[in-house]
């Protein structure tokens, strides 16, 4: 069974989304390698904080059905550069804790992101915005272990917390503070419309589900459509991150022991920093014909795309980002005729597309809005 020290998966793992049947070879393929690095790898890579994303890669291709192969593949390609773990100083270990703190959490990952990130004290909130730092990385693994139930991914997530830094903190509990002032339901709009745009986020238990599936839509949106018409297309590095930590949003509306209260509040974080994701370093001038109008060069069924992106040579930034896409449509298809989802119908496949066929080719993805080492079209009159 999965434990705090212990990976594993069943075939039968109730998921967000994956593809059907997947196999006790895949199953156990993963469960393996994924307990190889829980005890071998450091979470970051290199001294500079750049992050181990094995765990994310093989825990994604497990919810696609990848094979032992192709899991074997993406573990060599990404093993060789990790650090090692160091030994652990058993005196300073025994200082971190009380032994009957311990024994009580032990076993209880759902109390343990209750009370030290959920509760909403000051202890709690300290580490809630170190999940929200390095490009929302400790979130997406948070998301990971929960929706896959594993307590070892769920410690990880949690240590990989408390070494971020806090930098986003105190724009988070602001923006919060001002939403909570300027409540909907009671202040006039004009009210509303004269703080930032971060704290006109606003989310009601009445319309938490509708609010995720907005939030996954806009997502996709304008990270997909970030594009500039006289270059080829490229996604933003960043803003995939966004969409990559989307999927979870979806697993914790499932959770029966993640409040309500807890729900709300983590979407309403997620969104403000979507936002701030988006307007950084500015605004990109958002071009949906290219969505509506790309070609793809192959099949746009599902598992084709899942096939191909199986094949991908990374560190599984491009699987997590279709996986989420695939939940997404899944997600917004109820919500289609509302105003705001605009990504409908076939665009997430047409996207899923648009994407796995950017990054064939050098630069794989743009970063900080810069275009000037991506190639120009060839029929580009500009």
């Amino acid at each position: 069974m999965a434990t705090s020290s212990n990976v594993y998966l069943s075939p039968s793992q109730p998921l967000v989304f994956h593809v059907p049947d997947i196999s006790f070879e895949t199953a156990t393929a993963t469960s393996k390698l994924l307990q190889k690095n829980h005890e071998n790898h450091h979470i970051f890579f290199n001294q500079s904080g750049f992050h181990n994303h094995i765990a994310h890669h093989l825990l994604t291709f497990f919810a696609l059905n990848g094979t032992p192969t192709e899991l074997e593949r993406a573990w060599v390609d990404n093993a060789s550069y990790q650090r090692q773990l160091v030994p652990l100083d058993s005196h300073v270990v025994s200082q971190l804790h009380d032994q009957n703190v311990y024994e009580a959490y032990l076993g209880r990952e759902e109390e343990v992101l209750r009370e030290f990130i959920l509760k909403g004290n000051k202890r709690a909130d300290d580490m809630l915005v170190r999940m929200f730092d390095g490009i929302l990385h400790p979130l997406i693994h948070l998301g990971f272990g929960v929706e896959f139930e594993q307590p070892a991914i769920i410690a990880e997530a949690l240590a990989l917390a408390a070494v971020h830094d806090d930098w986003d903190a105190a724009r988070l509990i602001e923006s919060e503070t001002i939403a909570k002032a300027n409540d909907l339901d009671r202040r006039p709009d004009a009210t509303i419309h004269s703080t930032s745009f971060c704290s006109r986020v606003y989310v009601t238990e009445r319309n938490l589900e509708e609010k995720t599936a907005e939030m996954i839509n806009a997502v996709v949106y304008f990270t997909s459509a970030a594009q500039s018409p006289k270059h080829q297309v490229k996604f933003d590095f960043f803003n995939i991150h966004a969409v990559n930590l989307s999927i979870f949003f979806s697993a914790f509306l499932q959770q029966s022991w993640l409040p309500v209260s807890s729900k709300i509040r983590l979407l309403e974080w997620k969104i403000r920093m979507d936002l701030t994701i988006y307007a950084s370093p500015r605004p990109p001038r958002l071009q949906f014909d290219e969505i509506t109008g790309y070609q793809h060069k192959q099949d746009t069924s599902w598992n084709t795309i899942f096939e191909r992106v199986r094949r991908i040579r990374d560190d599984g930034h491009a699987s997590k980002f279709v996986r989420a896409l695939a939940n997404g449509e899944h997600v917004c298809r109820k919500y289609e005729h509302k105003p705001g989802f605009i990504v409908k119908g076939d665009m997430w496949k047409a996207i899923a597309n648009m994407f796995i066929e950017s990054i064939d080719g050098s630069p794989d993805y743009i970063r900080g809005g810069g275009w000037s080492r991506v190639p120009v079209r060839k029929h580009s009159g500009l």
